[in-house]
């Protein structure tokens, strides 16, 4: 006899689910994380933009009002005190080099583009191992003997800055890019040593 109530109870049950029509809520549930999805993108900028305001301002990022386009291949900067506290740690490690390849591209191909724009001055341009970021191979970083670590640039993008670090290095155009953004840092810091 139990048995054959369990049997009238399941054969209910399945029956019953088969006619029940579903909740409307189920239905707006993913509506519903749509729109909040959709909201969290169109804040998302907001948060990602003060981020990237409080990385700007943050010490050891140095400003300039000059700008990060003008040409400064083989230009003499004024201070060899200054330049020489300046270091290019291009990475020559196995990602960085592999990638240079891929674009027919020697392995030192960066570091001696960014040799000829600093000829007349001292800024050393150094090999590296890796410098952490192989997702955005081929990375070359700044150091600044005063600052511990790597300094942010005018002249990075908001990733870069964020980092610390130039990305995606492998053209001429990037040599030019990076030594812009060291000139400019270098003037501002010869107009900083002026005024004190």
């Amino acid at each position: 006899p139990y048995q054959l109530a369990k049997r009238r109870v399941d054969s209910f049950s399945i029956s019953s689910l088969s006619s029940h029509r579903p909740c409307p809520y189920r239905l707006l549930m993913p509506l519903f994380l749509l729109l909040l999805l959709l909201l969290l993108l169109l804040l998302l900028p907001f948060s990602v933009n003060s981020f990237v305001l409080h990385a700007l301002t943050s010490p050891p990022y140095m400003s300039t009002g000059l700008s990060s386009t003008s040409s400064s291949s083989n230009v003499d900067l004024s201070s060899p005190a200054t330049c020489s506290a300046l270091t290019l740690q291009v990475c020559t490690s196995t990602k960085c080099s592999r990638r240079r390849s891929q674009f027919g591209l020697d392995e030192y191909s960066m570091i001696s583009l960014l040799e000829d724009r600093a000829a007349p001055n001292p800024v050393a341009v150094e090999q590296s191992s890796c410098l952490g970021w192989c997702k955005r191979a081929p990375c070359v970083a700044v150091t600044h003997e005063d600052y511990e670590g790597r300094i942010g640039l005018v002249g990075m993008d908001e990733s870069e800055i964020n980092q610390r670090m130039f990305f995606n290095v492998l053209w001429e155009g990037d040599a030019e890019r990076i030594w812009n953004a060291v000139a400019n840092a270098v003037r501002e810091l010869d107009e900083e040593e002026e005024d004190k």
